[in-house]
């Protein structure tokens, strides 16, 4: 397939998506992964306070490789 025929039906799609999306059932969808995506930044938010609270040296430790 041709990179112009990859970018046609990749647009055609995209259309279908867009108008996918501007029906009340799509809204519905669309909430519903923004949802799933702040739930995971939530956990990675957490993650990373975790992390935190373990606390880190001030300096790198040196490891010794055989």
């Amino acid at each position: 397939m041709t990179e112009d025929k990859r970018n046609g039906v990749c647009g055609w799609l995209e259309g279908q998506a867009n108008r996918f999306y501007s029906t009340p059932w799509g809204g519905h969808l669309k909430n519903a992964r923004k949802e799933m995506l702040l739930a995971a930044r939530a956990l990675i938010d957490d993650r990373i306070a975790w992390l935190d609270r373990l606390g880190h040296d001030a300096e790198p430790r040196k490891i010794e490789v055989d």
